[in-house]
């Protein structure tokens, strides 16, 4: 049995890398090729394009890579035409991926044609659903909403669970042989030990454009806001330590004395999120010593669940990582950049929701501040970053107690702890920066995250997902 799968991303790459494993636990001659990234080349996939080479993202960035777009189209098409799959699995990434389904359909008509994780036409081109709906034999949606939805339309949709909560909060996936294996390549450890600094992630995204829009300015506010805290930058897989390097010299905020790549680097940690010590495995340097008269800049590879957990907030470039945040119970402030003509167009024609990043598309209110295109400034986002940042401790454990619960079963406990902690975080609250509004937005922010754990609290997503691709083949 063939299976082809495409991954436009990184995030993509990941959950097509997690569907493989199921897959292969139920059945075992199964051979995977496709499109795609490290993580399915570790699972056994045969490649014919990575996506770092695909990972083009709004119009300016695809006119201007044009040949390379029409070259990706046609190294699909071969490739499909060359292994005729028994099922075509397509993850996300639709501009791509519709148009190879159409292709598929047209030249390979006995080829099943999977959406696993489909497009967000619920928020954005909506009109979509239809091609969605003609083109695939199956769609498996990741949200609980999804089915009503295709069904307004008179389409199927089956929902599966969200592998993103599996990721984050999955033992299994996360300490796995699979996680060790990679450590051990990269002359990494695997094991992680906590520090006294206080954090702030960054997480600028995966793509390079994104990395050269965003990173300096995420950087730049996160030092104007918490000049007393360290800065981790989770470096995306795939992208060069020279890139962030460059990015950071130019805002001045690389510390000379970060290790190169080739070190293998990782945050580690043990403990709870504000206990012990951070520093980097293999360098033996702190993140930052109590004589630092500046906060340090780190850029860190293969860790970007750890920094979340660990960080006291978070600066995020919109996408899947907002989601990984909330799950995670990361305080954040959501950001992303569009040129103005293009965004005016995106608001206006084609985003169908009143909110862009996804706890808030889930919530339907605002809990996160989306700083999007014009709004997104140094000064905005060190503004909003500061009304997260307070240091009452009894607000630190309750956000630890219902960090480290299941999320599927957070429930009651949870709003016990945020009930009791709120009572007394009212009496005897000292947020450093003395305002109210500091404690009711991070406030909103963990009880916001409860309610996401508990709507997306199903589990297997990809077990679930590897059953229904399957059990056409039985």
């Amino acid at each position: 049995m063939t299976v082809f799968l495409i991954a436009g991303e990184a995030s993509g790459d990941t959950h097509a890398a997690r569907l493989m494993q199921a897959m292969k636990v139920l059945q075992s001659d199964i051979r995977f090729v496709g499109l795609g990234g490290d993580a399915m080349r570790r699972e056994g996939a045969v490649l014919y394009q990575d996506y770092r080479e695909m990972a083009f993202m709004g119009i300016f960035a695809v006119l201007s890579n044009l040949s390379k777009v029409r070259r990706n189209f046609k190294i699909a098409r071969e490739a499909l035409l060359k292994e005729k799959p028994d099922v075509l699995i397509l993850i996300d990434y639709p501009s791509f991926n519709l148009r190879m389904a159409q292709f598929c359909r047209e030249h390979l008509p006995a080829t099943r044609i999977v959406y696993y994780i489909p497009p967000k036409v619920w928020a954005w081109k909506r009109w979509r659903v239809h091609k969605i709906a003609r083109l695939c034999d199956e769609v498996l949606g990741i949200f609980p909403f999804e089915p009503d939805f295709y069904s307004r339309y008179g389409y199927k949709c089956t929902y599966i669970g969200n592998p993103t909560v599996e990721e984050v909060t999955s033992t299994e996936w996360r300490t796995s042989e699979n996680v060790q294996k990679k450590a051990e390549r990269a002359g990494e450890e695997s094991d992680l030990a906590n520090g006294n600094s206080r954090i702030i992630a960054v997480l600028p995204g995966s793509r390079r454009s994104e990395i050269e829009h965003c990173l300096r300015k995420m950087v730049e506010a996160a030092q104007l806001a918490a000049p007393g805290y360290d800065i981790v930058v989770a470096g995306a897989e795939g992208q060069s330590r020279e890139l962030y390097e460059q990015q950071l010299k130019i805002s001045g905020g690389l510390d000379p004395s970060a290790p190169s790549r080739d070190s293998g680097e990782r945050l580690r940690t043990s403990g709870g999120r504000y206990g012990g010590k951070h520093h980097l495995s293999n360098s033996g340097e702190r993140l930052r010593t109590s004589g630092d008269s500046a906060p340090k800049v780190r850029v860190v590879f293969g860790s970007t669940h750890d920094i979340l957990r660990q960080a006291d907030a978070a600066i995020i470039n919109s996408g899947t990582a907002t989601l990984e945040g909330a799950l995670l119970r990361c305080p954040q402030v959501a950001v992303y950049h569009i040129a103005v003509p293009h965004a005016i167009l995106f608001s206006r024609l084609l985003f169908s929701s009143p909110y862009f990043t996804l706890p808030n598309i889930l919530l339907q209110r605002e809990v996160i501040s989306e700083l999007i295109g014009y709004r997104f400034t140094v000064q905005r986002t060190a503004d909003e970053l500061r009304k997260l940042l307070q240091t009452d401790e009894r607000q630190w454990r309750m956000s630890e107690n219902v960090h480290n619960s299941r999320l599927y079963n957070v429930g009651i406990k949870c709003r016990r702890l945020e009930r009791s902690s709120s009572e007394n975080v009212q009496k005897e609250s000292s947020a450093p920066f003395g305002t109210g509004e500091t404690e009711s937005a991070r406030q909103r922010q963990l009880q916001g995250y409860e309610e996401i754990a508990n709507m997306l609290g199903k589990q297997n997503a990809a077990e679930t997902a590897a059953k229904i691709i399957l059990k056409h083949r039985e």
